[in-house]
């Protein structure tokens, strides 16, 4: 798979794909915004569908509102360099842990899929964009209009 030209690793440990992205915010009169995976906190809610396809931003929307995805944990990646291994690293140790403690069940073991966001080399770039953006994805549940954290399921 591929995002925007950046290539994604879609077979990325057992918590399942993930994907680089990049966009601007663009601030509408809505409560929704396309941002950078920079921009996004922990408690987002967003649509995770575009970036999955192969997308370059995300859309944020309220939790009590339609979204597929939230994000449960930012990890800022270390080094000067954007090493495949160290992302790997941060979303098998770091974003699981952050999943559990945000979801309250594994992410093995949960209704939710744990899913990352990486910097792409144009994000790299930016140094206030070195993070992983670890988020919990409904995957086949579809749309939810709840926040996930401490569903514990």
């Amino acid at each position: 798979m591929d995002a925007g030209g950046i290539p994604v690793n879609p077979h990325l440990l057992r918590a399942g794909a993930v994907v680089a992205v990049t966009a601007a915010c663009v601030v509408a009169v809505s409560s929704a915004c396309s941002v950078l995976g920079g921009d996004l906190r922990v408690g987002d809610c967003f649509d995770a569908g575009p970036v999955l396809d192969g997308g370059t931003g995300v859309r944020t929307s309220s939790c009590s509102g339609q979204h597929d995805a939230e994000v449960v944990g930012i990890v800022p990646v270390p080094g000067d360099t954007r090493e495949q291994a160290v992302l790997d690293e941060i979303v098998a140790e770091e974003c699981e842990e952050a999943f559990e403690e945000y979801v309250g069940a594994a992410a093995w073991d949960s209704m939710f899929r744990l899913r990352a966001l990486v910097p792409s080399e144009e994000a790299w770039q930016n140094e206030s964009d070195r993070v992983v953006i670890c988020f919990a994805w409904t995957a086949e549940l579809g749309p939810i209009d709840y926040s996930v954290r401490d569903v514990r399921a």
